[in-house]
């Protein structure tokens, strides 16, 4: 659970819930949390994204990039996407934790969320929406 700029790290025992860590690195609050294999990715009005071992708990590495906070993060395949004030969307390595490219900027205003939504017809197909605060829904085909 993250909770202004740290990120807490519950147990669940007997039906009762008990804090166990306090995860320290962003410098503003924390917007967003995600999972992957092997990691935790968070973002953060710091204008980071960092990346921790779900294990130790430490930082792996921290990817920088966006000019404004970063609000939102969705995993999709082997990327992770990142949504920002700035305006823009970047798609970053789950291996290899670099920055990839980014979308091209379509949005007036800040992007405050993404989400995945898989389409089923002849075959399954994902793509991300990204809503912004110019009132404005974009729907990425990503395949």
């Amino acid at each position: 659970i993250a909770c202004f700029k740290y990120i807490f790290v519950y147990e669940i025992k007997e039906k009762k819930i008990k804090a166990t860590h306090k995860i320290i690195g962003h410098t503003n609050s924390i917007h967003c949390l995600i999972q992957t294999e092997n990691h935790v990715w968070s973002s953060s009005s710091d204008k980071r994204i960092i990346v921790w071992d779900k294990q130790t708990r430490k930082c792996i590495k921290i990817l920088e990039g966006h000019m404004g906070r970063v609000l939102s993060l969705v995993k999709i395949g082997s990327h992770v996407l990142s949504a920002s004030w700035d305006k823009l969307i970047m798609i970053w390595s789950i291996e290899e934790l670099e920055f990839i490219s980014q979308l091209p900027q379509i949005h007036n205003d800040l992007i405050c969320c993404l989400e995945v939504v898989e389409i089923k017809q002849q075959s399954t197909k994902l793509s991300v929406w990204a809503a912004s605060g110019d009132n404005t829904i974009s729907i990425w085909d990503l395949d």
